[in-house]
């Protein structure tokens, strides 16, 4: 009986190593896709999320948070306000707020509530000459915009014309 008992510890005990070695690997990598996704949108928090690793952090929270709701439900709350059409400058606060919800509930996933808190989380250290570059390379763009849209219309009435003249002579 004895002899029976060790063969069939010697068989199952490496089955069940490689189970549990499996099992721990997979919940290890799970909390590192997990912790990424949250150390990235942290580390873009006090500036827009509009960067492409910001954005694929986002659009994988439904994948890796899959198991959270409450996640989960922030990242939609979000989404609905980014989603919304135009953005007026009413909504940046809301917008915020969400964001901001949405990082408190991804601390407390990764069991961070008691080190993370509110306060944490609503005032992130952005450097006054990075926020005062992101303001001339808005404003640049803007002018950009400006001068795209005056060329165009400018450029374009004349050949309007030309072609409203060849309309008419042809006929």
């Amino acid at each position: 009986m004895l002899n029976v008992v060790n063969i069939i510890a010697i068989i199952v005990s490496p089955i069940v190593a490689v189970w549990v070695t499996q099992r721990l690997q997979v919940r290890a990598e799970k909390r590192e896709d997990r912790s990424k996704i949250f150390r990235t949108l942290m580390t873009y928090r006090g500036i827009d999320w509009t960067n492409w690793e910001c954005v694929n952090s986002l659009n994988m929270i439904e994948v890796v948070f899959y198991d959270d709701k409450d996640v989960v439900s922030r990242w939609k709350d979000l989404l609905d306000k980014y989603s919304s059409g135009q953005i007026e400058l009413a909504d940046y606060s809301k917008i915020l707020t969400a964001k901001d919800k949405l990082l408190e509930a991804m601390a407390k996933s990764l069991g961070y509530s008691n080190q993370i808190d509110w306060d944490t989380i609503q005032h992130p250290y952005v450097p006054k000459w990075i926020s005062d570059n992101n303001m001339k390379q808005s404003e640049l763009l803007e002018l950009q915009l400006n001068i795209g849209k005056t060329l165009s219309s400018v450029m374009g009435q004349p050949a309007a014309q030309s072609d409203q003249q060849s309309a008419t002579s042809e006929q």
